[in-house]
């Protein structure tokens, strides 16, 4: 309390003109606005920044996978219609030659689609959250176990649009944060 009382009586015998109440009163609210100025924009700056320009390429790269998967289980479940298709022509009344090479190439294209779909729900794995990847993991095992069944003992269809729908949905949440 002393203290300031005196420093408060020194300031009181300056001169209004004297360099101390000059420097005070113009120069050091000038120095802290540059001081302050300058460690919001070399410091805060460039790290709210970074992390801004991260979360875009999160953004851009998830939706990119979004995509990807959206096109890559379309062909894969249109290859597995086009193969059951030709399997129940083949069940009810044989195949020429032709329909054979024609069913040799739906088998690798459906398989080509696979790989493909496989290929983008594994990239879930590192740009979407647990609750995603468990939905995308989950149907790669239930689409693993459809790879051992025969084609008379395939579900339909409409269970590759449901998982489809269940997965794209998921995917869809994380896009739209």
């Amino acid at each position: 309390m002393r203290l300031f009382a005196m420093l408060g009586s020194l300031f009181e015998s300056l001169n209004e003109r004297s360099f101390v109440v000059i420097f005070l009163s113009d120069w050091v609210p000038s120095l802290i606005t540059i001081v302050a100025g300058g460690v919001f924009a070399s410091i805060l700056l460039p790290i709210w920044q970074d992390k801004s320009a991260k979360s875009k390429a999160l953004a851009g790269r998830r939706l990119d996978i979004a995509e990807s998967v959206t096109k890559s289980f379309q062909k894969y479940i249109v290859s597995w219609r086009r193969l059951m298709d030709i399997s129940k022509l083949e069940q009810k009344s044989g195949l020429s030659d032709e329909q054979k090479a024609t069913k040799g190439e739906l088998v690798a294209s459906r398989n080509a689609s696979r790989d493909a779909l496989l290929e983008s729900l594994a990239m879930t794995r590192i740009y979407f959250s647990t609750p995603c990847v468990t939905v995308v993991t989950s149907f790669v095992e239930w689409d693993e176990e459809r790879a051992s069944e025969r084609l008379d003992q395939l579900p339909g269809i409409s269970d590759w649009r449901i998982w489809e729908a269940d997965v794209l949905r998921s995917i869809q949440r994380e896009v739209a944060k």
